[in-house]
């Protein structure tokens, strides 16, 4: 709060006028906060009924000439109520502002980073301020606002640094394509791709969205433009909505340098983990004795007795020969949680800022060093930004840099042998994971492992690695000219460029020849991967703004923009590494292989926005824009799209004489249009280079030819039919909104409704077979969604020493694909024919996965060994969309003490889980404990008879048979076991903390000192059923195409994590 006042206040020092009026005498004085009694520098100081007026200096002094016979002041500054003070015959004046909280959201940040007064927009804007974002000192600034926000769905992909965000504003608009929000940093695009490798199957790396890469701390504030009319100005990349940040600004403070620095440490752990079982522990069907090298939990009950497990050392060189580990035969109930680290992070963060009236810099840094709670995780983050202006006579110039250095040892999730996750999750209820940390000890290498069907997972961690470097710079260059005082011109042109660079490596391990763990061996793997990203955007304004009467105002706009996106990625790899621990791609026994793909897209856009206002109470808008896409064939390549709304403030207009009840009334309408291009080469079949390098062949209907062929290199076309017919996709919006104040702005309420329909929509469907390929591109498919948002906020107490903001946001969104090419189309596949869905006439993101088979009265068929068969058709198990979202945002503050809370609520949306399907299969999953493991007869089970009638089941599952244990095989592959509800509420956010008044710090140097503590993820509730994961993680799919689209499916993700810390902020 203190950092938006004093920007405001520098503002009003800038462009406040000073006019002298000659009169009999001086009043002098100080503004000051009544919260703090801090200085109020720029506040307005006015001479009732006159225009003579001054604002106050740097340290909230001022002095005005006022009239001998005695007079009226008013006092007043944006965010605190205004006083009016009768002179008398008084020669010094002090006057301490109470805040008004509500005055500071009047205007917000919009396209091209206007600035607007809120009440003249006819849209759905929310402003987040520089203190929220760092209440918590989150790594990404997006998580901070999560709870927060009506209309906005924040995901975090998992608890491991450096985990992806997803942010999507009013629901999914796009059935394969990106659902993310564009991200606008001072006026230019950013990127926010996520380039993940693997898939969520195997060997899955989350790299983490490019957004995430800026230090919350130089951020100034954070506008969410959620609907089509907010955003139209920017273009098809809009299409999902916007979200501006606003970096912090050199303020002039007379030549003085100001310091701000920042410190914190937290620590972290596992936020949930799977409910288990501890009465049965290691083997198979009970005969634990035949099966001591199995992870598995299907052995007979615990009774303590000593037992062996494992293999007998058969190396006769090792100390350890012919032993064989011992242990007591007990549950081991905190095993899996033993295994995660307590996690960390320090942060640092030091800014320097200052200027004159003409010039002004900011310069930040900062130092981020974070451990993960899985072993040898890691984040190394460095920033240094720049911010500076300049105006000389008619001419203004500013220059933004940032620069960003970021290194991150990943972790692999997934199922595939390689996650760490996966191996814990499969260990036995009997088996210490904590003791096979030691390496040095043979019983936790690759020979004696006591199990070869899983690995040892700090073997993995700790010799295998997955390293990114990434080194990151982006900014702007603008300069301004305004001739006269109703125009401007302004250029700008921004820069964001990404070298992210990437090593993989599996260690080679063979088991020796006397092992038993043949079967686990690996031969080795390097892999060297080099990504690059580049955007250059350009943007050309024409600012005209004149009263044509005294009543109405025209303001417009006009521009041309420049945007230009490539990449490029090279990787190479290694298969069968010759040489332990010599991690270059040279150390290969196999060929390397090669592969290098490049992608460049161009949009030209030409926009003009024309603003009227008329009394201050109505207003009227609207935008026009068209783009010339290089994704589109020629002839559909430019299209257009408009937007119009209009705001009516009816507490202006209309004096309604009851202003101390219905404080403001404000009306609001929207509609807008908005187009979306092609991914680039949509319009034409592609040709690739065939895999593996040197040696490596094309297959197609005439047989096999290897290349390179006679030195010559060979190409083979994709399997993807290129349309030279494309069309852009259109969204079009309807919105509808009050505003409404009440009790002299006590309590507010914001209500929206909107609709939303995207149609045309780009998709890859399935080819005929007569055509050779298996895919096409179509203009195909249409998605709606319609919902409300609202936002209630109050402050139920307000005094001298007491202040109590609450503040609850609610968002119902219902998705529908009213519209598909072939009645349903896969959005993406996971385990065992799990898949996610786009079908026609239902919400968007239907589960499809196998079933039980039931008779006509829902009990589920048996074959003769008394087991649930499988139904020869998938079901369908419900949506990933949420049926609401809500939050809810406290605030209690005593003289310098404030106390603010956050939850955070998901209602509905299905979820489905992998962990949950392994507990299953290990035997480690509470329910497989069912009856104690006692012959049963399946419950609610009935045999077919063959003639449409069914009988009920006689037949029992018994343990020694190991029928118990393939009964829980087979509900494993069924979706109504592992597809759950997704509701959660969370404690997002708790945290204390206290500034130092102003007669505490004066006898030092500092000017403001605030310690807090804080905690995040505290707390979480879900339905009974999910006993497995914090259903909010997410395994996100391979690079950045469907970003937004494939939620609702974990595969071993790195749990979610609380954190608790402690933070210091000193300012000079």
């Amino acid at each position: 709060m203190k950092r938006i006042l004093q920007l405001l206040a520098l503002t009003g020092i800038l462009f406040s006028s000073s006019l002298l009026y000659a009169q009999d005498r001086t009043v002098s004085g100080k503004i000051t906060s009544a919260d703090d009694g801090s200085p109020i520098p720029g506040a307005n100081v006015l001479l009732k009924g006159t225009t003579n007026g001054t604002v106050t200096d740097i340290d909230g002094n001022y002095k005005l000439t006022v009239p001998s016979n005695g007079a009226t002041l008013i006092v007043s500054f944006i965010g605190y109520g205004s006083k009016e003070i009768p002179i008398g015959a008084r020669a010094v004046i002090d006057v301490a502002l109470e805040t008004d909280i509500t005055e500071l959201s009047e205007v917000v940040v919009t396209a091209f980073g206007v600035e607007k007064e809120k009440k003249a927009l006819g849209y759905a804007v929310e402003d987040v301020g520089s203190q929220e974002l760092v209440k918590s000192q989150t790594r990404s600034a997006i998580q901070a606002i999560q709870g927060k926000v009506a209309g906005v769905q924040i995901t975090n992909a998992s608890g491991a640094p450096g985990a992806s965000t997803n942010i999507v504003l009013r629901g999914t608009s796009s059935l394969t394509g990106n659902n993310q929000a564009l991200f606008i940093i001072d006026g230019v695009p950013v990127n926010n791709s996520n380039n993940n490798a693997g898939g969520i199957l195997q060997g899955a790396v989350d790299g983490g969205n490019a957004i995430n890469d800026l230090n919350p701390e130089d951020i100034e504030s954070m506008s969410i433009l959620k609907g089509a009319s907010a955003a139209a100005l920017y273009g098809s990349r809009a299409a999902n909505g916007v979200v501006i940040i606003t970096t912090k600004k050199g303020k002039n403070t007379n030549g003085k340098i100001n310091i701000d620095y920042n410190t914190s440490y937290q620590f972290e752990r596992v936020l949930v983990l799977p409910t288990l079982q501890n009465q049965f522990g290691q083997g198979q069907a009970g005969d634990n004795l035949n099966f001591l090298n199995d992870q598995e939990s299907w052995g007979d009950a615990f009774n303590g007795e000593l037992r062996p497990y494992g293999s007998i050392i058969l190396d006769p060189a090792s100390e350890y020969f012919n032993t064989q580990r011992v242990k007591p035969y007990d549950a081991l109930p905190d095993n899996l949680r033993e295994f995660w680290d307590i996690g960390t992070m320090f942060t640092n963060s030091l800014a320097l800022s200052g200027g004159t009236e003409n010039a002004k810099v900011r310069l930040s840094l900062s130092d981020l060093k974070q451990t993960g709670v899985v072993p040898g995780t890691e984040l190394k983050r460095n920033t240094f930004a720049i911010n500076s202006s300049a105006k000389m006579d008619k001419f203004d110039f500013g220059v933004i840099a940032n620069y960003v250095r970021q290194k991150n040892d990943l972790a692999i999730n997934g199922q595939g042998g390689e996650s760490p996750y996966n191996q814990v999750i499969q260990t036995s209820r009997s088996i210490s994971i904590i003791e096979q940390r030691d390496l040095s000890n043979p019983y936790n290498g690759v020979d004696w492992y006591y199990t070869p069907f899983i690995q040892n997972p700090y073997f993995n961690l700790f010799n295998d690695s997955y390293v990114k470097t990434l080194n990151r710079i982006y900014g702007n260059f603008n300069i301004g000219y305004q001739p006269i005082e109703m125009l401007r011109f302004t250029a700008k042109l921004g820069v964001d460029h990404i070298s992210d660079n990437r090593k993989r490596v599996k260690e080679r391990r063979i088991a020796s020849a006397l092992s038993p763990n043949g079967g686990a061996n690996e031969p080795g793997f390097i892999q060297n991967e080099a990504w690059s990203n580049d955007q250059i955007d350009a943007n050309f304004t024409a600012n005209f703004n004149k009263d044509l009467t005294s009543d109405i105002n025209l303001n417009v706009l006009v521009g041309y923009n420049y945007n230009e996106r490539s990449g490029s990625a090279i990787v190479s790899s290694v298969n069968a590494t010759s040489i332990p621990g010599f991690d270059d791609i040279s150390n290969g026994s196999s060929a390397v292989s090669s592969t290098e793909s490049r992608t460049k897209r161009r949009l030209l856009g030409a926009y003009a926005q024309a603003d009227f206002s008329y009394k201050g109470f109505w207003f009227l808008g609207a935008t026009f824009r068209n783009d010339w896409s290089s994704t589109l064939p020629k002839e559909n390549n430019s299209f257009s799209y408009p937007s119009v709304y209009t705001s009516f403030v009816l507490t202006d207009a209309v004096d309604l004489g009851i202003e101390n009840i219905l404080t403001y009334a404000k009306f609001r309408a929207s509609y807008a249009k908005v187009g979306n291009d092609a991914p680039p080469y949509s319009t034409a079949s592609v040709f690739f280079a065939p895999q593996g390098g040197p040696g490596s062949s094309i297959t197609g209907n005439f047989g096999r030819v290897d290349f390179p062929l006679n030195g010559v290199p060979g190409f083979t076309e994709g399997n993807v039919i290129g349309n030279p017919n494309l069309t852009p996709e259109f969204t079009t919006e309807l919105e509808f909104g009050t505003d409404l104040r009440f009790l002299n702005d006590r309590i507010g309420i914001d209500l929206t409704y909107f609709t939303k329909k995207s149609e045309d929509q780009i998709v890859t469907v399935q080819a005929p077979p007569s055509s050779g390929f298996s895919f096409q591109v179509l203009n195909s498919g249409t998605i709606e969604n319609k919902g409300w948002e609202v936002l209630l906020k109050g402050t139920p107490i307000k005094t001298a020493d007491w202040r109590w903001d609450i503040s609850v946001n609610y968002t119902k969104i219902e998705s529908l694909v009213s519209s598909l090419p072939s009645g349903d189309l896969t959005i993406g596949v996971g385990l065992a024919n799990y898949q996610l869905k786009a079908i026609e006439g239902e919400p968007y993101g239907i589960f499809e996965a196998p079933t039980a088979l039931r008779d006509p009265n829902g009990n589920l068929v048996v074959d003769g060994n008394g087991l649930p068969q499988q139904a020869p058709a998938p079901e369908h198990f419900g949506s990933v969309q949420p049926d609401w979202l809500g939050g809810l945002t406290t605030s209690l503050s005593f003289k310098g003490f404030t106390l603010s809370a956050t939850f955070d609520h998901k209602q509905g949306g299905n979820v489905y889980s992998r962990t949950a399907g392994s507990t299953y299969f290990n035997g480690t999953a509470v329910e497989t404990a069912f009856n104690n493991r006692e012959r049963f007869i399946v419950p609610f089970s009935v045999v077919d008879n063959g003639d449409g009638t069914y009988s009920p089941n006689t037949v029992p599952l018994t343990y020694a048979s190991n029928n118990i244990r393939q009964y829980w095989n087979v509900i494993n592959g069924f979706g109504e076991y592992l597809i759950f509800d997704g509701s959660y509420t969370k404690l997002r956010e708790l945290s204390l903390s206290y500034d130092l008044s102003k007669s505490l710090l004066k006898p030092t140097p500092f000017t403001g000192v605030n310690v807090s503590i804080y905690g995040r993820n505290l707390w979480i509730n879900t339905p009974k059923r999910n006993t497995f994961i914090d259903p909010e993680v997410n395994s996100f799919t391979s690079g950045n195409t469907n970003v937004g689209n494939l939620t609702g499916f974990e595969f071993g993700t790195t749990p979610s994590t609380s954190t608790y810390g402690v933070s210091v902020r000193l300012s000079l």
